[in-house]
């Protein structure tokens, strides 16, 4: 039993099956962000022990969604701000995974009432997607509608 435990926890320091656990999480923000939060929770210990940047990343983004789901973005706020640093420091501040992120950020900022703060990351955002992707292109747009969406509810 204690072998199977010492793998078991083996397994779960390895970035692709952190990987797999965090999307299952992810599935759960909209329907039960509480169950959500509470498996990213338990996944702590071995992402701290995680070198893998994509992987860090993503647990940190998706507890900053499943708290602010909870109604709790203050607290979402850090692991909104890590999420988009460790990537920033990996692919650069315009990588299109750094800027998806980004906009994850602007939506705990709003949520959290900084309405400013996220009109100017969306604006950011925004325009290095237009620049480098094209004002057609589906994560431009999503962008654009967050955007418009904020304005109107700000205004």
């Amino acid at each position: 039993r204690l072998a199977a435990e010492s793998t078991e926890g083996l397994a779960r320091d390895d970035p692709k099956v952190l990987a797999t656990e965090i999307g299952r999480a992810a599935a759960l923000i909209k329907t039960n962000p509480a169950a959500a939060l509470e498996t990213l929770t338990g996944l702590g210990a071995h992402i701290g022990r995680c070198g893998d940047v994509d992987t860090r990343a993503a647990h940190a983004c998706y507890t900053a969604l499943s708290l602010a789901r909870l109604g709790r973005p203050q607290e979402a706020l850090p692991s909104a701000a890590e999420s988009v640093d460790l990537l920033t420091s990996c692919y650069g501040p315009e990588s299109a995974l750094t800027l998806m992120y980004a906009r994850m950020r602007a939506e705990v900022l709003a949520g959290a009432g900084r309405v400013q703060e996220a009109r100017a990351e969306l604006s950011r955002v925004l325009a290095i997607q237009t620049r480098v992707c094209g004002a057609d292109h589906l994560t431009t747009r999503k962008t654009k509608a967050a955007l418009d969406c904020l304005l109107a509810v700000s205004t």
